[in-house]
This record gives structure tokens, C-alpha cells and sequence, in this order.
């Protein structure tokens, strides 16, 4: 839209493809699970996010995706974690987990520092978001912008 490219969705996903094996997830605006390599999209109802306000904070850490998968401990399947999205979101905190955090924070602390700040600052729940390095909160209202991380960490807050 923003060039005016005058492109289908079905041809722009195949160009977001060929960026990276889950690109296409961004093309559609609605709620999705992603399996196999994240190039496998299946539409989720999560009406628990209608209202509900998004903070991402992105480090200037590089974390190789190879070496994500390689290293990850897959504990749950993709059924067992749509069942658990479904729950109201104040129990996700203690279900829904990342299996990629429990490696990457052990290499890279400063990014559970960040998960644990979002908390600290109200989030209702917080995740690295795939193999990282970005975090975010969901939170209830609209949260206030933390202002003690570094200048060059991404920050971005928006409305879901």
C-alpha cells in the first residue's frame, strides 16, 4: 500500500517468502498460529487481545535462527498450545511458554531482565517473540514508555 505496487496478497506472500520461511504471517492482519517453519498458518480467535495494548522492546542483539532451533527444547505440541491461547490471557503466564527463552535468556540475560520489566510495569503477560531478540508485554491499558533502556533498543507501543 504505502508504494502503491498494485499487488495481490497471494503475490506479495510469495515475495515475503522468499525473505524468510515466516515473512507471509505479517502480510494478513488477523491472529495466527505458525508451525513447521512458520510458513504453515493456522487463523486463531484470541478475544482476549481485543483492547489490549502491545510493548516491544528489540536490543541490538543478533540471534541466529539455526542455531535457535538447534539449541530449543520443544516441550508442548501445537494443539496442546492453541488449547492453552485459548484460556483467558491472565493464566498464560504460568502455560503459555517460548521454548526457545529457557537457552537464549541462559546466553543473552539482559533479554529475561526485559521480560521481567515488562512485567514489573504491568504487563499481563510478556514472551521473547520466536527466536529473538525481541520482547514484548501485552498489557490492559495503554503502558507508559519505560525510559531507562538504552538509546539504540527499539521500542514500540501500539494498540492490538
Amino acid at each position: 500500500k504505502l508504494f502503491d505496487l498494485q499487488l495481490d496478497k497471494k503475490t506479495i506472500k510469495s515475495y515475503a517468502e522468499l525473505l524468510g520461511s515466516d515473512c507471509a504471517f505479517f502480510v494478513d492482519n488477523e491472529v495466527r498460529m505458525g508451525s513447521e517453519k512458520g510458513n504453515v498458518l493456522t487463523p486463531i480467535e484470541l478475544y482476549d487481545l481485543v483492547d489490549k495494548y502491545i510493548y516491544i522492546i528489540k536490543p541490538p542483539i543478533y540471534i541466529s535462527t539455526p542455531q535457535a532451533y538447534a539449541m530449543a527444547e520443544v516441550r508442548k505440541s501445537f494443539n496442546s498450545l492453541k488449547s492453552l491461547l485459548l484460556k483467558p490471557i491472565y493464566q498464560w503466564k504460568n502455560n503459555v511458554f517460548n521454548d526457545f527463552e529457557k537457552w537464549i535468556f541462559k546466553s543473552y540475560p539482559v533479554l529475561d531482565s526485559l521480560k521481567k520489566q515488562l512485567y514489573q510495569h504491568g504487563a499481563v503477560y510478556a514472551s521473547m517473540s520466536g527466536s529473538g531478540s525481541s520482547i514484548y508485554g501485552i498489557f490492559d491499558s495503554m503502558p507508559e514508555k519505560i525510559n531507562s533502556f538504552p538509546p539504540d533498543y527499539f521500542q514500540w507501543i501500539g494498540k492490538l
